[in-house]
């Protein structure tokens, strides 16, 4: 008898024990995610960009660099591109705010901030401003 009094008080206390470790336990479930997580990384978008001068004749071979401002700064894949002849070039960013310097002939001819929206394309044109006026 003295077995019985000893074991089943035990048994009560620890075999819900047992269920809540193994994850048996039917009031558990898995807390709901941050409202701050974000789901995979974030998603490029396709600049579709052209390089002019100030009388709209887009340019070729400018060196388009782009550099990430603000808090949540991303990675770029590619450092820079150049433009084809006709003044245009391509490029996957990430939505946000960017600086974007133009080199033209081996000197930094102009910078720009724009704005990348989060959406799918987005065309952007930029000017090579004059030093020259």
């Amino acid at each position: 008898m003295s077995i019985h009094r000893f074991f089943i008080p035990m048994l009560a206390i620890f075999f819900p024990l047992l269920l809540t470790i193994s994850g048996c336990n039917p009031s558990h479930s898995d807390p709901p995610p941050l409202p701050d997580q974000k789901e995979g990384p974030p998603k490029n978008v396709v600049i579709h960009g052209i390089v002019e001068d100030q009388n709209g004749n887009p340019l070729s071979g400018v060196l388009v660099t782009p550099k990430p401002k603000g808090e949540n700064v991303v990675p770029i894949p590619e450092i820079a591109v150049y433009t084809d002849e006709q003044g245009k070039f391509t490029w996957n960013l990430p939505p946000g705010e960017y600086e974007f310097v133009l080199t033209q002939n081996e000197q930094t001819t102009s910078q720009h901030t724009v704005s990348i929206p989060d959406q799918n394309e987005h065309d952007l044109k930029l000017t090579i401003r004059s030093e020259n006026k």
